[in-house]
């Protein structure tokens, strides 16, 4: 048979049986040692059982609140802060992963496009200035580089090389002005040439790689936000 009683520093109230009559207990909400005494007479009281010696150790039984224990539950909420960054990375993800397709697709079929011969009109270096400094000079030079071609009787001029959007270096070595070269067209679309035809591997690799990257930040933020 139980009766009851209440810790007095947090009034959080227990049931114990009559076997704890003088003995300590501790509250589980606060930790606070309460004394277990007799009920008052009012109440019934079944003879008790032989008190059992307390143990020698100091520690203090620790009792069980008598209310349901609550289920924790982890905050899965995503803040739009952490949506936003998300959002963006796996954005340039995506735009990264279409354009290595793309340049690798247009890239293999250039080596079947039409040729015609065309003429380097400009390639040629360029000094540019851009205002450092006079102790740190940032000198500095750009490449101009243009070629015209002739499809169906219609006049075109391109600087694209290769079709990777990356410079191909050794241009002005490469391609004097007023030389003949061989251009690559595309058939529906003769604007779009090149006078390297082929896929530039590294090129792909590059954006895969750097697109992977930008997946994989987005995906550890919202595994750590």
């Amino acid at each position: 048979m139980k009766f009851g009683i209440i810790c007095e520093e947090c009034f959080t109230a227990y049931q114990v049986s009559y076997e704890m009559i003088g003995r300590k207990v501790r509250c589980k909400h606060c930790g606070q040692p309460i004394t277990v005494f007799a009920p008052p007479p009012s109440e019934p009281v079944s003879p008790p059982a032989p008190a059992k010696p307390a143990p020698p150790s100091d520690a203090l039984p620790i009792l069980a609140v008598a209310r349901p224990a609550l289920p924790l539950t982890a905050d899965r909420t995503i803040s739009p802060r952490t949506k936003i960054v998300v959002g963006v990375l796996l954005t340039l993800a995506l735009m990264l992963f279409v354009t290595a397709g793309w340049e690798w697709y247009i890239g293999a079929d250039s080596k079947s496009w039409p040729q015609t011969p065309g003429r380097i009109v400009d390639s040629r270096r360029e000094l540019t200035d851009s205002g450092g400094m006079q102790q740190l000079p940032t000198t500095s030079y750009t490449v101009k580089f243009a070629y015209e071609y002739l499809v169906d009787g219609e006049r075109y001029r391109s600087d694209r090389v290769a079709i990777s959007l990356f410079a191909v270096g050794g241009l002005v070595e490469t391609y004097e002005e007023g030389s003949v070269a061989t251009v690559y067209y595309q058939p529906g679309n003769p604007r779009l040439s090149v006078l390297q035809p082929g896929v530039s591997w590294a090129t792909v690799i590059l954006y895969v790689t750097v697109a992977m990257l930008l997946f994989g930040i987005g995906v550890l933020c919202l595994i750590v936000r």
